[in-house]
């Protein structure tokens, strides 16, 4: 004899298997290496979408030392979270963003900016990410808040599908970046803010997903 399961019963399977779909479609559309959008502001074209429903911005902070550009076991591991995203996600490139605070000489800030990114971009490369898909923007101490804020020694991760020369064309009109710095089939890319982008012969140095140095 067929039995036929309660009302309540049916209702409970019914809500079990939406939360199920539910969690299924998060699995496998939202990044694994979400840390709160990127701070401060992030053009909203510069971030991936989950579609109409839930807007995402794939982002993380990876925190630094004062005056240093070593990775912590923490910063290590966000990035492996991005690296293992960008696998699934082919189309997206990363964005690494370089920050410091407001100590010392403006030129030196790029420079430590610059030397914190590349330690995030030889991590994800170590991972199996392509140089071509990594895009590094230089802010120094631009949006720094204090000479002393912990919070501005940092490389800020999120991931868009726009091209290098976008991303780089909106971190210069919507913010007080530098320089965007990336590769292309191996030739280093580099846009100043107020100047074309320039490009340079393959190096050992690019090839191993370095910037240019000052």
């Amino acid at each position: 004899m067929l039995l036929v399961p309660s009302m309540k019963t049916t209702m409970k399977l019914v809500v079990g298997s939406l939360l199920f779909t539910s969690a299924a479609l998060a699995d496998t559309t939202a990044p694994d290496f979400v840390g709160g959008a990127p701070r401060p502001y992030v053009h909203p074209s510069l971030t991936a979408s989950n579609g109409p429903q839930k807007k995402i911005e794939p982002g993380d902070v990876v925190s630094f030392a004062f005056d240093k550009a070593v990775m912590t076991a923490d910063g290590y591991d966000q990035v492996d979270h991005a690296a293992r995203w960008l696998k699934s996600h082919p189309r997206h490139r990363l964005v690494l963003e370089g920050h410091t605070d407001k100590r010392g000489m403006a030129v030196y800030n790029e420079d430590l900016a610059m030397r914190r990114m590349d330690a995030v971009r030889r991590r994800l490369m170590q991972s199996g990410v392509r140089s071509d898909r990594i895009v590094m923007v230089t802010f120094g101490e631009r949006e720094a808040i204090s000479p002393e804020n912990p919070n501005d020694r940092r490389v800020v991760l999120y991931a868009t599908q726009l091209s290098p020369k976008a991303i780089a064309a909106a971190s210069f009109e919507d913010r007080e970046a530098a320089v965007a710095t990336w590769t292309e089939r191996g030739k280093l890319m580099r846009i100043a803010k107020g100047m074309p982008a320039t490009e340079t012969m393959p190096t050992r140095q690019a090839r191993r997903g370095g910037g240019s140095r000052r």
